[in-house]
């Protein structure tokens, strides 16, 4: 199924031309039943999983090779986790510009959990496992809840980044509710309307009736430690071609994540 829709996606791309498309990846899982049976949990169904995601997609692909959009038990914890760790991150997630997801999550205090309905090769992903923004990702989006809760994200961050710009995530609950269910279209909509990234994932998830704890923390440069902020990533970074971009910051020259949510 993964190999048909790579091809499609070849496809689409020789026929629009989109090269110089900024490049996305999307997965989303809505059942965990098969999760569920092999771990003796309970995770329930996301119900709104494909709207969300939908959402991104329909907005944010430009239909270069690149792009993907799985779901289910298409989804993988190897297209995150690092090549040189057995993963496949190379051909997928650290392969477009933004990696979208949603799921169930969860942070130890030092890394990010997340679940999938199928065993490739783990039923989770472990972000001590990831090695992001080597290749060419540089915003990686969690739709789940607490990936970042506040007193861990340096510790958390720290085993990942590696050129990689931001994460979008949560310090606590991210809902799935008919309330909730136009977060993917609004952000994605807010990235093309010329936001910050990170304003368009804070404004993008809020809700009037939800409480929506989203989350972004940027890779930030010695030199913006108690200085300028607005020379920062968080305050520079926008979709491509909707304004400027940062360039990507070396694991060894970060110095400090900068911090921004909703609570």
């Amino acid at each position: 199924m993964r190999g048909w829709f790579a091809a499609c996606l070849l496809a689409l791309c020789l026929c629009w031309g989109g090269a110089l498309a900024a490049e996305v990846g999307v997965e989303g899982v809505k059942y965990f039943s098969h999760h569920n049976s092999a771990l003796g949990e309970s995770l329930h169904t996301l119900s709104y999983t494909f709207n969300i995601t939908n959402g991104v997609w329909n907005r944010l692909n430009g239909g270069t090779a690149r792009d993907f959009y799985f779901s289910r038990a298409d989804c993988w914890e190897v297209d995150l986790r690092d090549s040189a760790q057995g993963g496949v991150d190379s051909s997928f997630a650290d392969n477009v510009d933004l990696f979208f997801l949603c799921t169930h999550g969860n942070n130890t205090g030092d890394s990010i959990y997340l679940a999938y309905d199928a065993q490739q090769t783990e039923w989770h992903s472990n972000s001590t496992r990831w090695k992001l923004g080597d290749g060419d990702l540089e915003w990686l989006a969690l739709y789940a809840c607490r990936t970042l809760p506040v007193s861990s994200v340096d510790r958390t961050c720290n085993h990942f980044f590696y050129g990689l710009h931001m994460v979008l995530g949560s310090h606590d609950s991210l809902w799935d509710s008919w309330t909730t269910e136009e977060c993917g279209r609004d952000f994605a909509q807010n990235l093309k309307d010329g936001d910050r990234v990170a304003d368009a994932w804070l404004d993008g998830l809020s809700d009037w009736w939800c409480d929506q704890n989203a989350l972004v923390a940027s890779a930030e440069r010695a030199d913006t430690w108690g200085g300028d902020l607005t020379r920062t990533t968080m305050a520079r970074d926008h979709w491509h071609g909707r304004g400027e971009v940062c360039s990507d910051i070396p694991h060894s020259q970060v110095y400090w994540y900068r911090v921004a949510l909703i609570d």
